[in-house]
């Protein structure tokens, strides 16, 4: 009896993790603060790999090679690098940054599982699993390291503290509309290279300073950093104090003053980085990077 009671409990187990929907889409389960302690505070701890972003409509299905593909939601792109050299990979045809393959490898024992924590796609490990790695690629194929995630059609808008309405609202989002934080792979994206520039002329009139442009860490007096949202992703650039009406996220004034947190149980990376005038944090080893007004 004992030994049926427990194959029931297996047999449950697996199928609330990979039941497969009728459109062939595979339910990754999702852990709980409440009962999957030791997991999250593995995955806070660094002791498995970063998470892979898996916003809110994200579909997981199962390609022929044992491989999950994840799609993201529409005009979503994972912000993707060569493994090999580091260098980013921009979109190309069919690769365009949608969708990926991922693959959950046990190198040390069995029982290696995908799960869902916070928007980020994990691999865990089980009791026979002293290894658990995840491989990502493009569906072709080819290896690929995931280091975040855009959206194109959001443009730059201001993070204001509250939602606006009107054509106010239109240039601006809040803090809820994030779905990750810049790097420098980020800036790297010629799309979004040009995205920032647009924004700085519109509001410096095409009189763009030349301490933007020279990328100085400090702004003039008479300028405070605000809050961005470009492509989804929190950054902060320099505005000239008489231009901010006071709904702006302010993150700290000329000296950019303000700082970086990582979340992770050890609290290890994520620095201040600037990429043609604008702050950001480079989160480096860090799960989770903060930028903190």
């Amino acid at each position: 009896m004992k030994h049926n009671f427990s194959l029931k409990i297996a047999v449950m187990l697996i199928f609330t993790a990979f039941a497969c929907s009728k459109e062939g889409s595979i339910s990754i389960r999702e852990l709980s603060d409440k009962t999957d302690g030791n997991l999250i505070n593995k995955i806070k701890s660094e002791v498995i790999a970063p998470g892979i972003p898996f916003p809110d409509g994200s579909i997981v299905s199962s390609l022929d090679d044992n491989t999950m593909k994840i799609k993201l939601p529409k005009f979503h792109k994972f912000l993707m690098t060569n493994p090999n050299n580091g260098e980013v990979i921009e979109e190309t045809g069919e690769d365009d940054g949608s969708e990926i393959g991922v693959t959950c490898n046990c190198t040390q024992g069995t029982g290696c599982s995908p799960v869902k924590y916070r928007r980020k796609y994990y691999c865990v490990s089980n009791d026979g699993c002293s290894t658990c790695v995840l491989k990502t690629s493009l569906i072709s194929g080819e290896p690929i390291k995931i280091v975040g995630l855009y959206n194109p059609e959001e443009g730059v808008t201001v993070i204001t503290k509250a939602k606006e309405t009107g054509i106010k609202g239109a240039l601006t989002s809040t803090k809820a509309d994030l779905i990750g934080i810049a790097s420098i792979n980020f800036f790297k994206i010629n799309k979004v290279k040009q995205a920032l520039l647009d924004f700085y002329r519109l509001i410096y009139e095409d009189q763009i300073p030349a301490f933007i442009l020279n990328n100085d860490l400090k702004a003039p007096a008479g300028y405070k950093y605000i809050a961005i949202n470009i492509f989804g992703n929190e950054a902060a650039v320099p505005v000239p104090n008489d231009k901010l009406d006071g709904s702006e996220i302010i993150i700290g004034n000329e000296e950019a003053d303000f700082k970086c947190k990582c979340n992770d149980v050890n609290g290890k990376g994520c620095l201040k980085k600037t990429f043609m005038g604008a702050q950001f944090c480079e989160a480096g080893s860090c799960h989770s990077c903060s930028l903190i007004d």
